[in-house]
């Protein structure tokens, strides 16, 4: 009986991250034709090297009756890095490697069968996947790693941007002569937009898709062209999302590592990767520490480094020309906000704390996003505080000009938030107030000042129970006394 290598289907509906469009496929098949030397041999199509990535691209992408539709499901694995792929005019494709002819496939449904076999070449219809070796994290080959390009990959919210910087400080210590880029969605940009350590941004816009598939398929593939003309040595994606593995396959660096993240112990996860690091100990470790032990297939163990944020001189001439006279110096900066409100305090106990800080003789500057939400709140605070010495820049700012506010700033006064860790990262000394957060991944890293917890004065919930939309202050339980007396600790 012939063998039948069972797999699944390399189309949008089973595996996440891998759509076709008309466009696309255009695109794809020209960029992929620019590369090769095809020739017609007695009825045959011979098509030059081509890694086997590019080889599923390939036969999903050309549209001829005479080509079938190839290499799907798991027997993608079994092809080796580099392929001569020879189409007949009978629809079987034949995968040569070292002028070894390996069995011919056909597709028929979901199916791939084996058929005649040179008695050269490997059997490869009994190759069977090993799962738990291919998704066990792994160390690479021992030898010399001096990547000149790296890409960095990370697709998440602004805190965690500013959190991958102590990564890049690290691989800038460890490969001075490197250049470090980084991935990013275009909205976060502004937290690495003025570091110094980052060669170059590239972004994917989540406004793309609203301008419809078409343009989104271009944009994207531009994107990868992009990352590929590059060339990198290595690849080190944070992310958790199917489309950030394949776009790490995609770039063609060498070496490229993942996280093995339980929710993502798929073979096609790690065919994309080269060697995976592993998360078994990230319940334990700061989100810093989770970011820096993708490290460790490299054989670095590296547990401490700075984070860093960046503003330019004309942010703080924009952001002090904003402030009234008298509060250029020795001002306090208070974000009384927070995107999910089960994150703030109650507004009338930060107008008392802003009415003794201003007793104590310091000016207060409120600051918050520009959501109308937000800007509301300041509104109440500053409802409650009539006689105080305090300004408001709510909405005003932009994330590197909130920077340069609060790098000038004698304290730092938050919730957990955004500019709570570009204080910590600035040196700004602070006083973060906490609820229910994971604390091990969030606190402030490497922060100067006192950090204030909710669970010290009550009970609160498990943080993954949490309803983001709740209208529940968690912090409510810390008491006004407390911060005042944090407060002029920290400014003793």
């Amino acid at each position: 009986m012939t063998p039948v290598i069972r797999g699944q289907r390399l189309g949008r509906r089973t595996v996440p991250g891998m759509q076709m469009h008309t466009d696309f496929r255009r695109a794809a098949r020209d960029d992929i034709f620019s590369k090769l030397d095809i020739k017609r041999v007695d009825g045959h199509f011979i098509i030059g090297q081509i890694d086997r990535f590019e080889a599923i691209l390939f036969a999903k992408l050309l549209k001829t009756r005479k080509i079938a539709r190839i290499l799907r499901g798991d027997a993608v694995m079994f092809l080796p890095e580099v392929v001569t792929l020879c189409i007949n005019r009978d629809e079987k494709c034949g995968i040569m490697h070292e002028n070894v002819l390996r069995p011919y496939v056909s597709v028929h449904g979901r199916a791939i069968q084996r058929f005649s076999q040179s008695a050269r070449s490997p059997r490869i219809g009994t190759l069977i996947l090993d799962e738990e070796q291919s998704m066990t994290p792994e160390t690479l080959s021992p030898g010399q790693q001096n990547p000149a390009r790296i890409l960095v990959i990370k697709l998440r919210h602004h805190g965690d941007m500013l959190l991958i910087t102590p990564l890049i400080n690290a691989l800038k210590q460890q490969y001075p002569a490197a250049r470090v880029d980084v991935l990013l969605y275009a909205e976060t940009r502004d937290m690495l937009a003025a570091n110094p350590e980052i060669n170059q941004i590239y972004a994917i816009d989540r406004s793309w898709k609203k301008q419809g598939k078409r343009h989104q398929l271009k944009m994207e593939w531009q994107l990868i062209r992009n990352l590929r003309q590059q060339r990198y040595d290595m690849v080190l994606n944070l992310a958790d999302q199917w489309p950030s593995a394949i776009i790490s396959k995609l770039t063609g660096a060498p070496t490229r590592i993942g996280f093995d993240f339980p929710k993502r112990r798929h073979p096609f996860w790690r065919y994309c990767h080269t060697a995976l690091a592993s998360t078994q100990q990230h319940n334990q470790l700061h989100t810093v520490q989770q970011n820096l032990s993708i490290l460790a297939p490299l054989g670095l163990e590296i547990n401490d480094a700075p984070a860093r944020m960046g503003y330019s001189e004309s942010d703080w001439t924009t952001s002090r020309s904003l402030l009234p006279d008298g509060f250029q110096e020795n001002y306090i900066v208070i974000q009384p906000t927070s995107r999910w409100f089960f994150k703030c305090w109650r507004e009338e106990r930060m107008s008392a704390l802003i009415n003794a800080l201003s007793a104590e003789g310091y000016a207060v500057v409120l600051t918050s996003g520009p959501d109308a939400k937000e800007k509301q709140m300041v509104e109440n605070i500053i409802s409650g505080c009539p006689q105080a010495r305090l300004h408001s820049l709510a909405g005003q700012l932009t994330l590197r000009q909130l920077a340069a506010v609060i790098d000038h700033a004698r304290l730092f006064i938050g919730v957990d938030s955004v500019p709570m860790h570009m204080a910590a990262a600035l040196g700004t000394p602070l006083v973060a107030l906490f609820g229910p957060s994971k604390l091990t991944f969030w606190r402030p890293w490497q922060a100067k000042g006192e950090v204030i917890w909710a669970g010290e004065f009550g009970p609160l919930p498990d943080p993954d129970d949490i309803n983001t939309n709740t209208e529940e202050r968690y912090l409510d339980l810390i008491p006004t006394d407390a911060v005042i007396a944090a407060a002029k600790k920290v400014l003793a």
